[in-house]
């Protein structure tokens, strides 16, 4: 994972890439704050940017001693234009509270501080199953290798790279393909698919929602995401039309 090393707070200059008024690190900010004020800009490198999954910003309290006042979990970093320093980039995540294992292994114990701002500490925390679904475990998205694998394993479902080039872009110019009596069902760009076994359309979007619409009124959601429950599931139409239907879903966390 990334630790920030903050200094003391300062007021930013104008023009500031980032619209803060100031960055750096006081007893009194707020994790909101500490976020605002430390996520960018710095070098971070390019694997850095898919291997990191945690962020952890240290500051010097107010007993003098350097201490984690700061946990986020990373979804993107991004470039920054900043003039005469090119490469900068900043974090863009969720804030990690109590009951997170990130946070209640970090937050509100010493840390050693380091001269450069950004360091990378080894941790289990950091370790995932690869994403092409092999089951083995990496530091990064993908084992070495994987991400090519899972990549042409996914082409040879649709046909050769051609066809797989005219079915990406036919999806991803329409928004999903028109399969099925429900199509019109758009936003969020969904791939829809037709089981005419078991008598349902299902939508399944790019952040791991599945939507399934039988022919007999019933509607099911799934979501891919372990870390979410769906808890209750309710369905609203006129008479037997589907056509002004609104699906409402409830999602917890465990």
């Amino acid at each position: 994972m990334i630790h920030i090393t903050m200094g003391g707070c300062k007021p930013c200059p104008a023009g500031e890439p980032l619209n803060r008024s100031q960055y750096g690190y006081a007893p009194e900010m707020t994790p909101h704050e500490i976020y605002e004020a430390n996520r960018g800009y710095y070098a971070i490198g390019a694997e850095a940017e898919t291997r990191e999954r945690y962020a952890i910003f240290s500051g010097i309290g107010a007993d003098g001693e350097r201490t984690v006042v700061l946990a986020v979990e990373i979804d993107k970093i991004v470039p920054v234009q900043v003039p005469g320093k090119p490469g900068r980039k900043a974090i863009e995540g969720r804030i990690l509270k109590p009951g997170h294992p990130i946070y209640d292994a970090y937050v509100g114990k010493p840390i050693e501080g380091a001269r450069n701002p950004v360091v990378y500490l080894e941790s289990s925390f950091d370790l995932r199953k690869c994403a092409c679904g092999c089951g083995e475990i990496s530091r990064s998205t993908f084992v070495p290798g994987h991400d090519q694998r899972a990549l042409h394993e996914r082409i040879a479902q649709i046909g050769n790279v051609a066809e797989f080039i005219t079915w990406f872009d036919k999806i991803f110019s329409t928004g999903g393909e028109t399969i099925g009596q429900h199509a019109h069902l758009r936003h969020g760009r969904p791939q829809v698919t037709r089981n005419d076994q078991w008598g349902h359309d299902k939508y399944d979007w790019p952040n791991g929602l599945g939507l399934f619409l039988y022919d007999d009124g019933r509607v099911k959601v799934e979501l891919k995401d372990g870390t979410v429950i769906v808890t209750d599931v309710s369905n609203y139409a006129s008479g037997n039309s589907r056509g002004s239907a609104h699906v409402i879903a409830q999602f917890v966390r465990p």
